[in-house]
């Protein structure tokens, strides 16, 4: 086994096995190792529970206050007006507000292939334990992120960060309005009952697989409440149904008719883009979905690796192979450009950038150009049918290495490549959860659904009883860096 860094504060397991892509292995029940109080935090003895500091010392906040708070935060707007330094160049903070790129509940996004962390002060004014750990900050310390752009730990925040000039007035009032927006961060909450979103459906050809991960993430939250829930409150799953036909719109209005914390265990083909849309305009965190994940975000929580922490375990395989020559051949939707991107950024710490294909039908693979420019090694960010279009259409050189992700081209890798050429795929699904319920539905897909929920009860185990969207984000994430180990399974003549 072979421990490679891809990414901030992932390592990843990259394992090489002989012949096809097997099925993915069993792993013990989750286990996290409990919380400790940081230095700035405080630490509740009778729940275990990390409690954020307060941002200031003042325990009533004037309305004025919070109105300009607010104005900041939604606005970039002060009194006196602020700037805001972009390198050398010096702007006007309107054209830079925190919700642009934090969003109206601070929960964070991401956007153009950056994601802005979650900024409510439930959030930053707790430490952060595990990867990349940091204090709590303080009043003085949020006013050092923003004018200087360093965290509480000293670390240089991301250069896309806006440097504000604040005053200390300006600061102490965005600090007010960050914790008013902690404060009723908890919809779907209550003494009995934690309340979730689970959407399947999608395309009307998935619609048996859609009913089987529904009824195996019902059966899983019912095992979780057989074993007293979360602090004594049920885990409920409000079922949503996606049409083929329903546009984003649509389904948020719906998921906005009663209060909700979180969708857990999403699952439709074929509508993901709209399922991704309504819940950005319900404001719903996404925990746990069943269907792959392209990106990280900052109010998502894969359960697997997403594509582009795929790919970039690919690339760094590539480096280990010795640089190849290589050629990207993508299908020119939103994941392939998000893979080429990952594999490019590897890429650029040795080489030029890799030329690029984008494939937009398999018959433009016909003929002899295209075996013409291949060289040993192709990063193939498509669908099976095109690779398979591609094996049998154009004749293969030698020794070529074909990088790609299992979830894309899995049903080509149960059957030998041709003569001459290896398959290097990415198969996230190599950790399952073991001791779950061995409800009606079998498969890797029911599988993960019972997954997921398990991944949500510990995640809300651990967020602690006072708990808000921002705290199980936060806990989310850290079980999802628990279950993010992944295989990289070579079969052909490499192997």
């Amino acid at each position: 086994m072979l421990m490679l860094r891809a990414g901030a504060g992932l390592w990843l397991a990259l394992i090489s096995v002989t012949g096809s892509a097997p099925g993915a292995a069993p792993s013990a029940q989750l286990e996290m190792a409990a919380p400790s109080a940081g230095a700035d935090g405080v630490d509740d003895a009778a729940t275990g529970e990390l409690r954020p500091s307060s941002p200031s010392s003042t325990l009533a906040t004037p309305p004025g206050v919070l109105a300009a708070g607010r104005l900041l935060f939604q606005q970039g707007r002060g009194e006196p007006p602020v700037e805001v330094d972009i390198g050398e160049i010096a702007m006007v903070a309107e054209q830079f507000p925190c919700v642009g790129c934090h969003g109206e509940h601070g929960r964070g996004r991401s956007e153009g292939g950056l994601v802005a962390p979650a900024i409510d002060w439930r959030s930053l004014g707790a430490p952060r334990q595990g990867f990349n750990p940091r204090p709590a900050y303080t009043r003085d310390a949020l006013q050092r992120a923003l004018a200087a752009g360093m965290d509480p730990a000293g670390r240089t925040l991301d250069a896309g960060m806006p440097r504000y000039r604040l005053t200390a007035g300006q600061v102490d009032a965005l600090a007010s309005y960050l914790e008013a927006l902690s404060g009723s961060a908890s919809p779907g909450v209550d003494d009995a009952v934690v309340r979730f979103a689970l959407i399947t459906g999608g395309e009307e050809r998935f619609a048996a697989i859609a009913d089987a991960v529904r009824d195996a993430a019902l059966t899983a939250a019912e095992h979780e409440n057989a074993r007293g829930g979360a602090y004594g409150r049920r885990i409920e799953l409000v079922p949503f149904r996606v049409t083929p036909n329903e546009d984003a719109d649509a389904l948020a209005a719906r998921l906005t008719e009663q209060p909700l914390l979180a969708a857990v265990g999403t699952f439709t083909p074929g509508r993901s883009a709209e399922t991704l849309a309504a819940l950005d305009a319900a404001g719903l965190p996404s925990l746990f979905p069943v269907e792959p994940q392209i990106t990280d975000a900052a109010d998502q929580v894969a359960l697997y690796a997403p594509a582009t922490r795929q790919a970039t375990a690919l690339a760094e395989r590539w480096r280990l192979d010795g640089e190849p020559a290589a050629l990207l051949l993508s299908d020119g939707t939103p994941l392939g450009r998000a893979a080429v991107r990952a594999v490019q950024r590897v890429a650029a710490r040795s080489t030029e950038p890799l030329p690029l294909i984008e494939l937009l039908a398999g018959d433009r693979l016909a003929g002899t150009a295209l075996a013409d420019q291949l060289p040993r090694a192709v990063f193939f960010f498509a669908d099976a049918r095109t690779l398979t279009t591609l094996l049998e259409a154009v004749p293969m050189p030698d020794g070529l290495r074909i990088y790609g992700l299992l979830d894309q081209i899995g049903p080509v890798a149960d059957r030998p490549p041709p003569a001459g050429v290896s398959l290097v795929l990415a198969n996230p699904r190599a950790t399952l959860a073991d001791g779950l319920p061995s409800g009606e539905g079998t498969g890797v897909i029911t599988d993960t659904a019972r997954l997921a929920i398990n991944a949500t009860a510990e995640s809300l185990r651990w967020a602690g009883r006072r708990l808000t969207r921002a705290d199980l984000l936060r806990v989310g994430k850290e079980t999802a860096d628990a279950l993010y180990r992944m295989e990289l399974v070579l079969s052909g003549p490499g192997s």
